[in-house]
């Protein structure tokens, strides 16, 4: 086959491939989650549907490319066969596969911070054709268009959402009125920070049918399934016969060392607008769906009733894994996964406590590094004690909060970075000497949560904290969470001048101003705009969602949607 021929068919086969537009809102947007969360899902499926389909299970096989220069003629006439037919299977699957794409009607929050973040990631001329009379944004100068008008969630109209007409939903609401500090649960409902929340709810049960979105989408604290929001939410789906699927799901069991159990809700609706005919879908199309089996139908009817004739909805069935898609129950999760270590995701901009790569070329960001240390008058007081220490060697990491770095119990781990790895490689012999004298003492709060351990006033004894003992970076928490950050835009990242929690903005990096790229994997990479201090950053990230283990969430809706084994 030549040269042109090849280019010929790969071009029809990218033209000819027809696109199942997705469009969707975004409540409660945050820094782009769901977003990132849906392109994942999105990419996930569309591979997975094209490898099915010209290679059966098996994965694309990408040697069989066309040698346009060899001696051997004969090796070149197979070599081009096997092109030539995975081509041809490649052409038929695009015209028999819809490809799935996102478009993003509108996104909203109440922080200027996050829109701002999210503008600077994910802002597109669509979204600003597609708003009806509203959108949640950065506060602007009041102009003649009625469109650039915000309007918070609560404020949103039937009117509004039909016209927008979305096919999905998504939403992490305000978690504060259902977590472990608030011990009625029952009592979340009168919080202020639930009137958003329950005016969607609302809007659910009186749109219009063909208006209704065919996926939702929703994240939370574990025990918001207990609240009586929760009953509200359920008794909205189910009175327009959603199929639901409840789940508790932590990162860990995606591959990734960060514990961070969230409630997520999937919601399908029954007759949903965006069925398509079964010769346009994958030919590993089933007849009965392995992830729709997942969801279910919740009646309302013939359930306790209390005195004011209020329906009680029985506990709903919380599901702790989604074996079609291989994420394992997170009690089994180290039998299945071998979870990578904390140093795969530091930066490579801060030497031996970060990512050491043994570059002699590679600059320590010294001022970086200045903002992450902890402060003397936290390492000097008894409550460092508290501190979730990990080091780069562990495979595990705790929650991280939006208090991280105000507190320090339970908002996030700290990491030492004394005696880790091969890094006394490059080392003298003193400083060989301290490395293992440090190995020894972090054995002493090494992977032992702060609960477990002994109070010992010699626990710092052997451990140099002040120099090896910091704050993770805003882009190691966001890759952490499940976030594309690229390499380079890292560096965009840059230290604040004075404390390492003060409110200067950061200074310019090389990527603050261009367009967000595109990762390996075909997912818009992830970074903060330069004016981004590090405290606010920790804060949006600790008010954030694990993106991988929302995509999953997602690929569940998606497929059952589309019937997609």
């Amino acid at each position: 086959m030549s040269n042109n021929k090849f280019e010929k068919l790969s071009n029809n086969i990218n033209k000819s491939s027809p696109t199942t537009c997705l469009t969707y809102l975004e409540f409660y947007s945050g820094v782009g989650g769901w977003t990132m969360a849906l392109e994942e899902a999105c990419h996930r499926i569309n591979d997975c549907c094209k490898e099915e389909c010209v290679h059966g299970n098996s994965s694309l096989d990408t040697t069989n490319t066309v040698v346009l220069e060899t001696s051997d003629t004969s090796n070149q006439e197979v070599t081009e066969g096997k092109d030539k037919e995975t081509m041809e299977q490649q052409h038929h699957y695009s015209l028999s596969t819809p490809s799935l794409q996102l478009k993003r009607l509108a996104a909203f929050d109440h922080s200027d911070v996050c829109n701002l973040v999210f503008q600077h990631n994910f802002s597109n001329a669509a979204e600003k054709e597609s708003q009806p009379q509203s959108q949640q944004g950065i506060k602007r100068k009041r102009t003649k268009n009625p469109k650039s008008k915000p309007t918070s969630i609560e404020k949103l109209t039937k009117k509004q959402l039909e016209t927008y007409n979305a096919t999905i939903w998504t939403m992490s609401p305000p978690c504060q009125p259902h977590t472990r500090q608030h011990l009625n649960q029952k009592e979340d409902v009168n919080d202020p920070r639930s009137k958003s929340f329950l005016h969607l709810c609302e809007m659910i049960m009186c749109m219009d049918e063909m208006k209704l979105p065919s996926v939702i989408l929703m994240e939370n604290v574990v025990g918001f399934e207990q609240s009586k929001s929760s009953e509200i939410w359920r008794k909205a789906l189910s009175s327009r016969n959603y199929e639901i699927g409840h789940f508790h799901l932590t990162p860990t069991q995606v591959g990734l060392p960060n514990d961070r159990p969230r409630y997520y809700c999937v919601a399908v609706g029954a007759n949903n607008k965006m069925l398509v005919d079964s010769d346009k879908t994958c030919d590993s199309v089933m007849e009965e769906n392995t992830c729709s089996t997942l969801l279910h139908l919740e009646s309302v009817k013939n359930v306790h009733q209390n005195d004011d004739d209020d329906v009680m909805l029985p506990p709903p069935a919380v599901q702790t894994c989604i074996p079609p898609l291989n994420v394992p129950d997170s009690d089994s999760v180290q039998e299945h996964l071998n979870l990578p270590s904390i140093s795969t995701f530091l930066d490579t901009d801060l030497g031996r406590h970060g990512r050491f790569l043994f570059d002699e070329n590679k600059q320590v960001n010294q001022s970086k590094l200045s903002s992450l240390r902890i402060p003397d008058k936290i390492l000097s007081s008894d409550t460092c004690w508290c501190f979730d220490i990990v080091t780069s060697d562990d495979r595990r990491s705790a929650c991280f909060t939006s208090s991280y770095g105000k507190f320090v119990k339970g908002t996030g781990s700290v990491l030492y970075t004394g005696g880790c790895g091969d890094e006394s490689k490059s080392l003298g012999q003193d400083e060989k000497s301290k490395v293992v004298k440090d190995d020894d003492a972090t054995s002493r709060f090494k992977l032992v949560p702060p609960e477990q351990r002994r109070f010992d006033s010699e626990w710092t004894k052997g451990l140099n904290l002040e120099e090896n003992l910091r704050y993770f970076s805003g882009t190691e928490v966001a890759r952490l969470m499940g976030f594309s950050v690229d390499e380079a835009n890292s560096d965009a990242v840059q230290a604040e001048s004075g404390s390492s929690t003060g409110n200067f903005p950061l200074s310019t990096g090389t990527c603050a101003s261009k367009i967000t790229p595109m990762n390996n994997s075909g997912v818009k990479t992830f970074e903060f705009p330069s004016s981004c201090t590090l405290k606010q950053q920790w804060k949006l990230l600790g008010n954030s969602l694990n993106v991988r283990v929302a995509a999953r969430v997602a690929e569940v809706g998606l497929r059952s949607l589309f019937k997609i084994c």
